[in-house]
């Protein structure tokens, strides 16, 4: 099984959220200008990203008047539409109608940001279009303000390299090496999550749901297929059989997950570089939903000093009476983002 964000609670929260936002601001207002809109929430960062969705309509439209027989780039034509767009800004008039699915929008784009950035990143790359261009990835900068770090890199690399006028493909290449060179670990999401639940409470067992993927369907079909009456070995006497020890397995690659962005790299933390994604899934497969204990195994293993301990301290407490099999693929994954903190 893989675990994967789960759209449907995602837009069904949101919906429920902008409903109980907007039916308490426009039964007693018939329009949101400005200023109401960077405090209609509590939650500052959804505020903000619905003034980004209209920055971003708002530019499609003032393409849509450019006539052909003017020079739109000429520096005075340029000059007088900013002066306009600043006017225009300051005069911000929306009724209910337009305003809830642009706070619907934002709403869900904030959830996506906590629970998966890769995916919000590239999504704003698709929104932007061709070219991608610096000026265009700067005006987003400034409405970012959860796991801005990964953006942030992402536009300084950008900077650095001269790129501009980029194709989807190459901005979206870059973006995957910034992800591969930085040592990037997604916000803990508990402050949000608390943001949220002062409206409507926000069950953060819902946001994940499981996909089955080819690997355990082909899996299942080998267990169909065995003989019924074949007496399977007990877990303990199998892991002590096998030729191969738990620093073999530490070498194994993980199965991949949306927010792994730097599997590769040697770690000073293990705890910063499990994902939100993973703590989910690690929690409630491994450790029996029992935060606590995840919390403490996690700490012994950060304060481990070598790969040798850490091996011992997994062996003894999980491996060695059966808790986990060690061909389980979610104990891989927990087993390889260990081993990237003692690496060879």
């Amino acid at each position: 099984m893989e675990t994967t964000i789960n759209h449907d609670y995602i837009n069904s929260y949101a919906e429920a959220y902008t409903n109980r936002i907007v039916d308490r601001y426009f039964s007693e207002n018939s329009i949101i200008d400005g200023e109401n809109i960077l405090s209609i929430t509590e939650f500052r960062q959804i505020n903000l990203f619905v003034i980004k969705n209209i920055m971003v309509k708002w530019q499609l439209e003032t393409k849509k008047i450019r006539s052909p027989f003017f020079d739109y780039n000429s520096p005075e034509v340029l000059n007088a539409l900013q002066d306009f767009m600043n006017v225009l800004s300051k005069n911000i008039s929306i009724e209910q109608k337009v305003f809830k699915p642009l706070l619907k929008m934002a709403i869900t784009e904030v959830l996506i940001l906590i629970f998966s950035p890769y995916d919000f990143f590239s999504n704003e790359l698709l929104n932007i279009g061709t070219p991608v261009t610096l000026s265009e990835l700067e005006k987003r900068k400034k409405f970012i303000k959860i796991n801005a770090e990964l953006y942030n890199a992402y536009v300084q690399k950008i900077e650095l390299s001269g790129s501009d006028n980029m194709q989807i493909k190459e901005a979206k290449q870059f973006f995957d090496q910034v992800c591969e060179d930085i040592n990037f670990s997604p916000e803990e999401p508990d402050e949000y999550i608390s943001l949220f639940s002062k409206e409507i409470q926000f069950e953060l067992k819902k946001v994940y749901a499981e996909v089955e993927n080819e690997s355990s369907m082909e899996k299942e079909d080998d267990q169909v297929a065995e003989d019924p009456k074949e007496e399977k070995m007990p877990i303990h006497e199998k892991y002590y059989q096998q030729k191969a020890t738990l620093v073999d397995e530490l070498k194994k690659e993980p199965a991949s997950t949306v927010l792994d962005f730097h599997q590769k790299q040697k770690i000073d933390s293990i705890k910063k570089n499990i994902s939100i994604q993973q703590r989910f899934r690690f929690v409630r497969e491994l450790f029996s939903e029992n935060d606590e204990l995840f919390t403490e195994v996690i700490e012994f293993l950060d304060n481990c000093s070598s790969n040798d301990e850490a091996n011992s301290y997994l062996k003894d407490k999980f491996l060695i009476d059966g808790q986990w099999n060690n061909e389980d693929e979610v104990v891989v994954e927990f087993i390889s983002v260990v081993s990237k903190k003692f690496p060879d």
